[in-house]
């Protein structure tokens, strides 16, 4: 279907230990859901269960580190606009 998952992760941990020594004191992390049907088909329900479990394993990697994450989920419709959905 074309749709994403969220990468990056495998050495988030040591990243995140690095910027934190570096005077990082939050970190922000998008996650982009794809729309590209009138159907409703996309984003399927896999997609968002990846993305949302991504999510929360950036947000626990970063409190670990003494980060303060902000986790952003967005949806993108079609090719011409992005929403952004702030929790």
């Amino acid at each position: 279907m074309g749709e994403c998952v969220t990468q990056g992760m495998d050495d988030l941990d040591a990243r995140c230990a690095k910027y934190y020594k570096q005077g990082a004191r939050f970190a922000k992390w998008r996650a982009v859901l794809h729309i590209k049907d009138v159907l409703g088909a996309t984003p399927s329900p896999v997609a968002i269960i990846e993305n949302a479990n991504t999510l929360a394993r950036y947000a626990s990697i970063c409190q670990q580190n003494g980060l303060v994450p902000i986790v952003e989920p967005g949806r993108r419709i079609g090719e011409c606009c992005h929403v952004v959905i702030f929790i």
